[in-house]
């Protein structure tokens, strides 16, 4: 289940914000039983408990280490697959180069070449968007649980 932001208004059109669980709105009473929970306390609650997280030291320094541990895998990830990435661009390229001398040698026949040289660019040009796209945009990571989702 997750929560979602509902906002009502009184007779004097003052507007007041609730959270509720989407499968209530979706699917009815009978679905739910988990009744709208008024916006401001819950926040309050939320916020108090962070300021407190917050001023545990051992709980920073643990949130340090968490996010930087997967910093760190996130980059072994990254370098290992560029790595693999240009190793197989260059296979691609070298076989370009076996086909462009063959031709001048003679040993392939020109109909199949032009085929397989459209081929081997396409897969170069597909291998160095790859590489750029990983260099700036990595795999998501692996979800964590949210506080406010069931």
């Amino acid at each position: 289940m997750h929560i979602a932001t509902y906002f009502t208004y009184n007779h004097q059109k003052k507007q007041y914000a609730y959270y509720t669980y989407t499968n209530r709105n979706h699917r009815g009473k009978d679905a739910c039983s988990m009744t709208n929970v008024p916006a401001k306390p819950l926040e309050k609650v939320i916020a108090d408990r962070l300021i407190q997280l917050s001023q545990q030291d051992c709980t920073v320094e643990r949130l340090v280490q968490t996010a930087m541990a997967d910093t760190s895998e996130l980059l072994g990830n990254l370098t290992t697959r560029r790595t693999a990435l240009n190793t197989y661009r260059r296979r691609i390229l070298d076989r370009i180069d076996a086909l462009v001398g063959g031709i001048a040698e003679r040993r392939i026949a020109l109909k199949s070449v032009s085929k397989k040289i459209v081929e081997l660019e396409e897969q170069k040009e597909q291998l160095d968007d790859e590489i750029r796209t990983w260099t700036w945009s990595p795999r998501p990571q692996r979800k964590r649980p949210s506080a406010l989702s069931h």
